[in-house]
């Protein structure tokens, strides 16, 4: 339960913060593309987030 509501947080706090970068810079023009770019931008938010509520939830194991 902890989880969930740690992932309920994180999510919204991590697309919020990458959203000021730029992903499509790094791709190539054009629809294919950016429908490539869209998702990696997907996968990076999971990744990030998955990462940083597993740091949460053991920190708070570690001091709890």
């Amino acid at each position: 339960m902890v989880k969930l509501l740690l992932y309920v947080l994180v999510i919204p706090l991590v697309v919020w913060a990458s959203d000021s970068v730029n992903f499509n810079v790094f791709f190539k023009k054009g629809d294919v593309n950016q429908y490539r770019a869209r998702i990696f931008y997907m996968i990076f938010i999971l990744g990030i987030s998955y990462l940083l509520v597993s740091f949460l939830y053991d920190f708070l194991g570690v001091i709890g």
